[in-house]
């Protein structure tokens, strides 16, 4: 099963190799317009735990 995610740019890198990063749920409508996010689909086990306030810890399974 998997769970569709926003990461802002530098979080997606740290995701991409590997390290713990903080991912939101649906995009806060708080951030700036100016800055970008990914949206990926991740699986179950990457799933690290929930944060609060939209945000979840995610760690990529290498």
């Amino acid at each position: 099963m998997t769970l569709q995610v926003y990461l802002k740019e530098i979080e997606y890198h740290f995701f991409s190799i590997g390290a713990l990063s903080v991912a939101y749920i649906s995009i806060p409508s708080a951030i700036d317009k100016i800055q970008s996010f990914n949206c990926i689909d991740i699986f179950n086990d990457e799933f690290i735990r929930e944060l609060g306030e939209g945000k979840i810890l995610l760690q990529k399974k290498l």
